[in-house]
């Protein structure tokens, strides 16, 4: 089964634990990867993506 969820609300991490990530920007995706791309939006913002 597959679940996608769209958010900005950083807080739901600490209820669900993904697989994988997608940050995307215009419709495309501009990085992928784990939970470290969250930590790091979180901590430096989106202009390090």
């Amino acid at each position: 089964m597959g679940v996608l969820i769209i958010t900005h609300y950083q807080r739901i991490f600490e209820i669900i634990s993904p697989d994988k990530v997608h940050v995307m920007r215009n419709g495309q995706i501009v990085e992928s990867g784990d939970l470290d791309i969250v930590e790091r939006i979180n901590q430096k913002g989106y202009k390090t993506i």
